[in-house]
């Protein structure tokens, strides 16, 4: 039998390492967070050749609703804070109800047509996966499961990809912004489903 005497010093290595963890992932979002903030201020400031939506207060409101979601569902992929799984599918959906809200913000009901639909699509697509391999990069909490990272992954990832779509797309029509502009988050969500599962089968078979 082990010394209980060896227990308040095994119990405050534990801490240790979990304060260590901690740390790191708070650290990991931070970097996160830099970047996306980096990406959008870039894309922001760069001129456009095209017309783009009149960048007015609203414009601001749901451009920030759709940042607030996507650093929601990020902070809970990379674990911070680290929270049971009811709580952090709770959280996620309040992350995608930011995204979804800034979309509707952006939505004009005198629009009419669906302009650059495909190239909204691969656009949004493009900078969602950019940012998705930022986040494995700067968290291998992003790969852990407990939660399944795959929804938060691919919704904090997607964000950074419709506030994109927000500076640089002069559509307000709803078809199209659901149509092209949300759809990059299903692509992204199946794409992080088949990753987070083969890279699971692959580790539980080493």
């Amino acid at each position: 039998m082990s010394d209980p005497r060896h227990a308040p010093a095994a119990v405050e290595a534990i801490r240790r390492d979990l304060d260590a963890l901690g740390r790191r992932r708070r650290i990991a979002f931070a970097a996160y967070l830099g970047l996306a903030t980096v990406l959008l201020a870039a894309f922001y400031l760069a001129p456009s050749k095209k017309p783009v939506l009149e960048r007015d207060l609203m414009w601001m409101v749901s451009l920030l609703a759709v940042f607030l979601g996507s650093a929601l569902c990020t902070s809970v992929a990379v674990g911070v804070p680290l929270v049971k799984r009811m709580t952090a599918y709770n959280l996620g959906a309040i992350g995608l109800a930011g995204v979804l809200a800034g979309l509707v913000l952006t939505v004009d009901p005198a629009a009419v047509g669906m302009t650059t639909g495909p190239q909204c699509f691969a656009f949004g697509s493009a900078i969602a996966a950019v940012a998705m391999i930022a986040l494995g990069v700067v968290s291998g909490r992003v790969w852990r499961r407990f939660p399944d990272p795959t929804f938060f992954i691919a919704t904090g990832v997607t964000g950074v990809g419709i506030a994109v779509l927000h500076m640089r797309c002069a559509s307000g029509e709803a078809s199209h912004l659901f149509g092209f502009h949300l759809t990059p988050l299903i692509a992204l969500f199946l794409i992080t489903r088949f990753v987070v599962r083969a890279r699971t089968r692959l580790l539980s078979e080493g």
